[in-house]
């Protein structure tokens, strides 16, 4: 049944008494299927195809009688969700190119299923849980299904001893954390292909590579090069974040090029783009091509061997407490140390080769994110927060009206997350000017004559907001500052993680848990505060979100706005006089932080958007709930806006 824009529903019975072992429906403006249009080929039936219709939904409960079926085929279709499937007889799924943002992952039941393709779909939650429990999956492809910028632990872990391909290319992939791919065959074909893959750390691929190597497995990370254009995706440095690739030869299973144009599968060691400052001093003639110029003096230098010669002293930011004579010999240890307030990465511990080559990566210090220094014990019922409790805490001050207007979180240490709308034109979304704000960190006291040497404040450079902010509903409620110079961290002054694992961020934004917000905005008599007060609030599932304020206002529509961008946060109505406690005007663009007992770190989940209550803070009360923008939704766009 081909091309018939003018059939828009299957109605009961049909096909009469007909049955059929296929059916197939393509290019129709049908949406609607009856159950009973099917059941009557409930023993004939091994193949479903419905192609390119209207469908937002499909009878899936009726797959338990449909005893035979073998391949349900439902691509460019409308739908948004799945319900759990229960199917002994299905083998082939493909769902490619709806508009599916979840599976209901509990009680899924298809035992046979060998086949699975998910492309085009906008997940929000990826289906890890049900794609991992496929014992008999082959093949699975979820190409262009929104899963960067980060693959988190468990993503694929797969039980199927039969899978041979999972497909995640074009999905803005840019880091995989340890095991995100794990548990695959020796023949598997891993493509993650068109990405945004930059570095190929140990970490990340190594056990990937060890399972592919003991078999016909490959994994794909070509880059898409249009005829006589600039190849676009996976742009990998074949630098030395990839040397460990020439020690164990795993580049044998790797397809796909470097970004200077060498092939993997012809990877040499010496090939390597691995210029860097070299921290020792004699080193093998041979090598000199990887060293930093400046960092180089040609010529001889006593203790060098002859086939050696010195590299000059460089500050590369990192101390060392094993030089001798000024020179690194070889089998010379080397210690590298941060300064407070940095982590190191890379290897904390080198040794010097008689190859005249350094063991592990180059370290480098990177600023540490998540750490309160000052910890005291947490304040209660909004009262004031102590001195660098919250040492992320950003103020937005606005030149014209002399007055901090929001808060803000520094993810960077020159770049500040907070509000659309607290840097916006009223009623509009269009960003104001940079130069009409400035920034400041380490502040705890609103009135400036208070501030003492650890506070900084900092002009702004450059303001974008989310292209998507809709000031009518508060959709992508986010922007980022930059500012002219960066922060110094200190004690008082540190940087706030933002949420890359999902779970984590299902974790800390499960119905109930308890987030932190600190602000300078209005206390319970409708005052501003005159320093950063703080407070504990439970996250509201969405739906009970709508529901508790339909029930208080009686109108539905005054929270039809609800984004999956947003989430609730508040007390309802069981909550008493005393205990209330709620976002106020003035606490918009404050981070909404949640404690990681098992990294111990603190992320930004949620940014203060707006609140469904009465305008006047001190008259609002429990259901009443503060919206949030949901801050892992945006991550890929930060660090896009960031590099």
């Amino acid at each position: 049944m081909d091309k018939n824009p003018n059939v828009e529903e299957l109605q009961e019975e049909a096909f009469a008494s007909v049955s059929f072992e296929r059916i197939s429906i393509r290019n129709s403006a049908l949406e609607t299927i009856h159950p009973s249009a099917l059941l009557a080929s409930a023993d004939t039936l091994f193949m479903l195809k419905n192609f390119s219709s209207h469908m937002e939904r499909f009878p899936f409960n009726i797959l338990p009688r449909l005893t035979i079926l073998k391949a349900l085929i439902l691509p460019q279709n409308r739908f948004a969700s799945v319900p759990p499937l229960q199917s002994r007889s299905l083998e082939e799924l493909y769902l490619m190119w709806n508009k599916i943002m979840r599976f209901e992952k509990d009680e899924w039941a298809t035992p046979k299923l060998k086949k699975l393709i998910l492309d085009g779909n906008p997940f929000s939650e990826f289906p890890s849980d049900v794609i991992n429990g496929l014992e008999r999956l082959e093949e699975f492809s979820c190409a262009e299904c929104n899963l960067g910028p980060n693959l988190p632990s468990g993503f694929i872990k797969s039980r199927s001893e039969s899978l041979k391909v999972v497909n995640l290319a074009w999905n803005k992939i840019v880091t995989l954390e340890l095991e995100a791919i794990a548990d695959l065959t020796p023949n598997t074909h891993v493509d993650l292909q068109h990405n945004n893959i930059a570095i190929f750390p140990k970490e990340s691929f190594q056990s990937i590579l060890q399972i592919l190597s003991r078999g016909n497995g490959i994994l794909n990370v070509n880059s898409f090069s249009p005829e006589g254009g600039t190849p676009a995706g996976n742009s990998i440095q074949c630098d030395c974040e990839a040397e460990w690739l020439a020690n164990n030869r795993l580049f044998k299973s790797i397809g796909g090029k470097c970004q200077n144009g060498s092939e993997f599968q012809k990877f040499r060691w010496d090939e390597l783009e691995c210029l860097q400052p070299c921290p020792y001093s004699c080193v093998q003639v041979s090598l000199f091509h990887l060293c930093k110029p400046e960092t180089v003096i040609f010529s001889k230098v006593e203790g060098c061997r002859a086939h050696e010669l010195a590299s000059g002293e460089v500050d590369v930011g990192i101390s060392t407490d094993c030089i001798r004579d000024g020179k690194y010999m070889a089998e010379s240890k080397v210690e590298y140390k941060c300064d407070d307030h940095y982590v190191i990465r890379g290897s904390p511990v080198r040794i010097c080769t008689e190859r005249g080559k350094w063991t592990g990566h180059v370290p480098f210090c990177d600023p540490e994110c998540g750490k309160r220094l000052l910890v005291k014990k947490l304040s209660a019922g909004g009262k004031p927060s102590s001195l660098g409790e919250w040492p992320w805490q950003a103020a937005i001050y606005d030149v014209k009206e002399k007055l901090i207007v929001c808060g803000g979180a520094l993810i960077r240490k020159q770049w500040v997350l907070t509000a659309a709308h607290c840097i916006a034109y009223g009623g509009s979304s269009r960003p104001r000017p940079h130069n009409e704000f400035h920034v400041y960190v380490g502040k705890h006291y609103r009135n400036d004559s208070l501030d003492d040497n650890f506070v900084q404040q900092r002009e702004v450079s450059v303001i974008v907001s989310s292209k998507d902010f809709n000031i009518h509903n508060f959709d992508s409620d986010i922007a980022l500052l930059k500012l002219t110079e960066p922060v110094r961290l200190t004690d008082r002054v540190q940087l706030i993680c933002i949420p890359k694992n999902l779970q984590i961020t299902e974790s800390n934004l499960k119905d109930g848990n308890i987030g932190t917000v600190a602000a300078w905005g209005l206390n319970g008599l409708d005052i501003l505060s005159e320093e950063v007060t703080q407070i504990q609030i439970p996250v509201v599932k969405n739906d009970i979100c709508r529901r508790d304020y339909t029930h208080i206002t009686g109108d539905p529509d005054t929270i039809r706005t609800l984004t999956v961008n947003q989430f609730c946060a508040g007390h309802n109505t069981t909550i008493s006089e005393t205990e209330f406690q709620t976002v106020c005007p003035g606490d918009s663009g404050s981070p909404m932080v949640f404690y990681s007992k098992s990294l111990d770190l603190w992320h930004i989940e949620g940014i203060v958007s707006h609140h469904l209550g009465k305008k006047e803070c001190s008259k609002r009360a429990g259901g009443e709930y503060g919206i949030f923008t949901r801050v892992y939704r945006y991550v890929e766009w930060i660090e896009t806006v960031i590099r």
